[in-house]
């Protein structure tokens, strides 16, 4: 497991062996959504919903380096309804196609801000360069 917690040293020994096949696994944290450029993944699993647009791109953008094609899954419950929409957004974007269950998801999400069950979550327009900021979960 990569994660913040762990030192320099130890997250740098985890990369390259992973890059150089060590190991052909990898379980991370966000931490992982930028910097890494290995071009032999083939699949990343977004266990926790990402919570805005950038982060998604950066963490499934991991997949299809250099010319390859990759896949990417990315679980999403109820509860995370409020960020169907920087997934349709993103697979719109990339011409994939939307799941009619996130669709639904997203519609959810419209009805709840309506009867007032939830606030309206501030639209992410993408790329704003105002950054992100992980969440509580994310920052180990």
């Amino acid at each position: 497991m990569l994660h913040g917690g762990q030192d320099q040293v130890d997250r740098e020994g985890f990369i390259q062996d992973f890059k150089h096949k060590v190991r052909n696994i990898m379980v991370a944290t966000s931490l992982c959504a930028r910097g890494l450029d290995i071009s032999h993944i083939k699949l990343v699993v977004n266990y926790c919903c990402p919570n805005h647009m950038e982060d998604y791109v950066h963490r499934v953008g991991r997949t299809g380096r250099a010319g390859e094609q990759g896949t990417a899954v990315t679980f999403i419950t109820p509860e995370e309804c409020q960020y169907a929409q920087d997934l349709i957004m993103a697979l719109e974007n990339s011409n994939k196609p939307v799941p009619e269950g996130l669709l639904e998801l997203h519609e959810d999400y419209k009805q709840k801000v309506k009867d007032g069950e939830i606030e309206k979550r501030r639209a992410n327009i993408g790329f704003s360069g105002k950054g992100f900021k992980f969440d509580a979960n994310e920052e180990n």
